[in-house]
């Protein structure tokens, strides 16, 4: 399998995604195979997240294969802003990295539309800065949508969600909602303990400080997964 994700990652990366849609069938077929019968913290039966992100990942590709001639050329752009907005932050020039967020996350909703997981991740992001300058209550809707999204489109049980579940405990704790802060950090704990294996190591929030974390927002506090680079 890991030869079959290397081909689509070579196939991603030169922009032929049709070519790249029969291969990440495979590897759903294969995951579906062997990784289904599992079941979530309420013994429920519920379907990992890699076969729901194996799924997702054909899916991606399928509307990649869509997309109009302009469109790849906007996702490429929002990649370049992305690296330029990290740099900008580690310079300390937060009002510019603002607008190349905003820039991004206009991208991804046009492009991707607002329920994909890397517009997700975009809106996740923007929680994310705000939130290490302080801005938490700026933050708070940004987190609640992208937190939202992720249970809508990613389920209750997937890591991602349960990291921005376990952010939003932060979030509210961090200014003073302790009452509201505690159904999240209960609903972590509660879910984190059966699918602990299915992690590559549980990545608990840290609390948010005045400044923003070394290496960007990612190393403050995690964020979801992308399907693709």
């Amino acid at each position: 399998m890991e030869e079959l994700e290397e081909q689509i990652e070579r196939l991603y990366e030169r922009g032929k995604y049709a070519e790249a849609i029969p291969l990440a069938e495979e590897i759903l077929a294969i995951r579906q195979r062997h990784q289904s019968g599992w079941t979530n913290a309420k013994g429920e039966p519920s379907e990992r997240y890699e076969i729901g992100d194996a799924r997702r990942a054909v899916d991606v590709l399928r509307l990649l294969a869509a997309l109009t001639s302009e469109q790849p050329a906007d996702l490429a752009t929002a990649a370049q802003l992305v690296s330029q907005e990290s740099e900008l932050c580690q310079q300390g020039k937060y009002a510019q990295a603002a607008q190349l967020r905003t820039n991004i996350l206009d991208i991804h909703r046009r492009v991707l539309g607002d329920d994909h997981p890397d517009t997700l991740i975009s809106i996740g992001n923007m929680a994310s800065r705000l939130a290490s300058q302080g801005k938490l209550a700026e933050a708070e809707p940004y987190l609640r949508e992208a937190l939202e999204g992720s249970r809508r489109v990613l389920g209750d049980d997937h890591r991602s969600t349960l990291t921005w579940i376990n952010n939003m405990g932060h979030l509210l704790e961090s200014q003073d909602k302790l009452a509201e802060a505690e159904p999240y950090y209960r609903e972590a704990l509660e879910r984190r303990a059966p699918t602990l294996s299915s992690f590559d190591g549980w990545q608990t929030s840290r609390h948010y400080r005045n400044e923003p974390a070394p290496g960007g927002s990612e190393a403050a506090w995690g964020t979801g997964q992308r399907l693709f680079p």
